[in-house]
């Protein structure tokens, strides 16, 4: 006798555990992200990505797969995109990092190299935002409004799989819970702007922090229902500027061109 279902869930309990410990260990020390989306006075402009992940030894090779390093990884997610003239790329920033392991932690050879990466993707018409931003994300553009909305769905095991993903979940929200995800939208400081998450840094900028922990253990709140997603949304609308003068479409597109001298808020 092989211990049949039992043993195999054991087995399925046991892998689990390493795989979560693994990606834990991982993401403590080397994972980050900060998107950040600009808009000029027409809603076109750029989002600039910037993370660090981890890479699997000797190689260029991203363990996070939608977060690749290097660039014709990148340029391939856009391909399509690229080729209907819908973005454009630019501004490419990749380096891989060794750690030394001279801080007396116990490095796992692993993970002891990380990439980070910057590169940004030029856009005329905020609309294809919905294909390639991460999560779930509509883009509504009426008259002199923008609307983003962003949601980043969180998934739930099958019954069967319930009390194997719950050890997932208690493991993943240990490891996770000082980590997070930052996303910046800019725009014209005197365009008015409206939120019901998320901060104010500064005029013409609005931040939201994505706890990571939350994208792996879906919470109940105090009316015992379950949340199956954590969103933000914003909502930009045009104003005059001060003094009256608006820059035309082809100004502001030379204001925010790849390789220029843009400045991100």
């Amino acid at each position: 006798m092989t211990g049949g279902p039992w043993q195999s869930s054991l087995q399925t309990m046991r892998v689990l555990r390493f795989v979560v410990l693994g990606v834990g260990l991982c993401l403590t020390g080397c994972f980050d992200y900060v998107e950040r989306i600009v808009f000029r006075e027409d809603f076109g402009g750029y989002v600039q990505f910037s993370y660090r992940v981890p890479v699997y030894p000797e190689q260029e090779r991203s363990m996070i797969a939608f977060l690749p390093v290097s660039r014709s990884r990148i340029e391939a997610r856009y391909e399509s995109l690229i080729r209907e003239g819908r973005v454009r790329l630019a501004d490419f920033e990749i380096s891989i990092e060794e750690a030394s392991g001279d801080n007396g932690e116990v490095q796992d050879e692993l993970f002891r190299r990380t990439a980070l990466v910057r590169y940004r993707v030029y856009f005329d018409d905020p609309v294809v935002l919905e294909d390639f931003l991460p999560g779930r994300t509509v883009v509504i553009v009426r008259q002199n409004r923008l609307n983003i909305r962003r949601a980043f769905p969180l998934s739930r095991a099958a019954d069967e799989e319930d009390r194997l993903m719950a050890i997932v979940q208690r493991l993943s929200s240990k490891v996770l819970s000082d980590h997070t995800m930052t996303f910046y939208v800019s725009f014209p400081p005197y365009y008015e702007s409206s939120s019901a998450q998320g901060f104010v840094s500064e005029p013409g900028v609005r931040g939201f922090i994505l706890p990571l922990e939350r994208t792996v253990t879906a919470k109940e709140s105090d009316d015992e229902t379950v949340r199956t997603t954590l969103a933000w949304a914003v909502t930009i609308t045009r104003a005059p500027p001060p003094g009256g003068r608006r820059g035309s479409a082809e100004e502001q597109r030379g204001r925010l061109r790849p390789g220029g001298n843009a400045v991100s808020r």
